[in-house]
């Protein structure tokens, strides 16, 4: 029983919405049956966990059905009775909450019991909801252009009912502006979700009609036209479009600059959570120029980064995941605005849980200090860092590592050396098999810099211009600016 659907969805309930859901089940508008306000009562005093071994099935017929026989089809009766009372109260909840939801439903209604008045009241009303929503931000331009479209479709309905068709038809060419673009947007979020498929799972779709309609549909030039007809809703459009190319087309400096220029333009127009979804696309375009163009993109990602959060173009609540807080910190040291990404570590660490963040802090806050020659106090940080993942395992130890040697702790250095001999592909759990050469050749010529420096010996040239073209190595900057002190 601690399994059955009743219980697995109560499991998802707060406190406030199991107080709620218990007056639902006692109105007898939604059940008439005492049974069940008992079988509800025994289960919910065993939440948030609900493992009790009172929760077992004899044990529960026992206490709803005192002195009878057990029977399990009666017990099934009204656990899936109970179950059903959940779906309906999880329904009525998400009802209450979608304010447009109850206005359509309302208003066809009035319509079917020919209410015609009201019902124009409603739509009018149901307009001025929509207006006042979209002013405020609260709804996307997307949510916006589908619900006109939607409130528009009742109105035409109405006067169908009211045997007003010619003025029903006088409605056709706002009702298709919706439609187009609400359509159009649909096509390009969805071929968007179709592009990350292909990306992440490196299969292609073989037969897929977003994709035809994405590439036959003259999306540039219909986007022109709306540039030159000024329309209301051309930049979430073209942003949308851009957005798809620069995920489809990566390596092309060409969009990623398309979309950039757009939402700087007109960010002042989209949501916050609009937003958040172009932060996002313009940081997955910089990272994949930065791939194929170099340094420029990286400092692009930055000057993006900087741009949303200087400009508080995020969530509040909720601006970035914990890994995207590492990232951010991370590229502000890249691109040397140190002082803009201590001062953002340190304005966000308590957006998130301490058990979450607190070893992504310590880890970006020892390589700023690292950065600021503070070596003491990086290594300190990085003592209270705790992560599992191999390749942050592998940079902990690379940045105890460098602060040693800067600190000429020539023991520690040596120790943590010999050390790296177990870091390989040997243990797949400690780094995968492609990251081998890299770690072996940082490890190597980080090697002959420690010999050179405590061993009192100039370094050779050679081995200066050997590791300037080597190419896999981590921490290339460092280790070259060490050699160079050294021959």
């Amino acid at each position: 029983m601690h399994t059955h659907i009743a219980i697995e969805l109560l499991k998802t309930f707060n406190d406030e919405e199991l107080n709620r859901f218990g007056d639902f089940v006692r109105s007898p508008f939604f059940n008439k049956r005492e049974a069940v306000i008992k079988l509800f009562d025994l289960i919910s005093k065993y939440s948030p966990e609900y493992t009790s071994s009172a929760l077992k099935k004899e044990n529960i017929y026992k206490k709803i059905f005192p002195g009878k026989k057990y029977n399990e089809q009666t017990l099934r009766s009204r656990m899936s009775e109970l179950s059903a009372l959940i779906k309906t109260f999880m329904i009525e909840v998400n009802f209450k909450e979608d304010i447009f939801y109850q206005k359509k439903k309302y208003t066809k209604e009035l319509v079917k019991r020919r209410k015609f008045d009201l019902a124009e009241r409603s739509i009018s009303e149901t307009d001025e909801f929509l207006k006042n929503s979209h002013q405020n931000k609260e709804i996307s331009d997307l949510n916006f252009l589908y619900s006109k479209r939607v409130n528009v479709d009742n109105y035409i309905s109405l006067m169908h009912a009211k045997d007003c068709n010619i003025e029903a038809m006088g409605k056709a060419s706002e009702q298709g502006e919706f439609l187009i673009h609400n359509f159009l947007l649909e096509v390009l979020a969805c071929n968007s979700d179709v592009i990350c498929y292909e990306i992440e799972t490196k299969k292609k779709f073989e037969d897929s009609y977003v994709k035809s309609f994405f590439e036959k549909f003259d999306f540039e030039g219909y986007i022109n036209l709306l540039k030159e007809k000024n329309y209301r809703f051309y930049p979430i459009i073209a942003v949308y479009y851009y957005g798809n190319l620069a995920q489809n087309h990566p390596d092309s400096e060409r969009y990623f600059y398309e979309l950039k220029n757009l939402v700087y333009e007109y960010h002042n127009q989209f949501s916050k959570t609009e937003l958040s979804n172009y932060w996002v696309m313009l940081s997955n375009s910089a990272y994949t120029n930065f791939i194929k163009y170099g340094t420029k993109f990286k400092l692009e990602g930055h000057e993006v980064n900087k741009f949303f959060i200087d400009n508080n173009l995020y969530d509040e609540n909720n601006p970035f995941s914990v890994s995207g807080y590492q990232n951010i910190a991370v590229n502000a040291l890249n691109v040397g605005d140190l002082d803009w990404g201590e001062e953002f570590l340190e304005k966000f660490k308590n957006n998130f849980l301490p058990e979450l963040i607190d070893s992504r802090y310590h880890y970006c806050k020892a390589i700023f200090l690292f950065e600021k020659k503070k070596f003491e106090d990086a290594i300190e940080n990085l003592s209270k860092v705790k992560f599992t993942d191999w390749n942050i395992k592998l940079e902990i130890r690379l940045n105890y590592l460098k602060n040693y040697y800067e600190l000429s702790m020539s023991e520690q250095v040596f120790s943590l050396i010999d050390s790296f001999k177990h870091f390989d592909s040997n243990n797949p759990d400690i780094a995968p098999e492609y990251m081998d050469e890299k770690i072996k050749n940082t490890i190597r010529y980080i090697s002959k810099i420690s010999n050179a420096k405590f061993g009192g010996k100039q370094l050779d040239y050679a081995a200066y211009k050997e590791m300037e073209d080597t190419r896999n190595v981590l921490y290339k900057k460092w280790i070259l600016e060490k050699m160079k002190e050294l021959i």
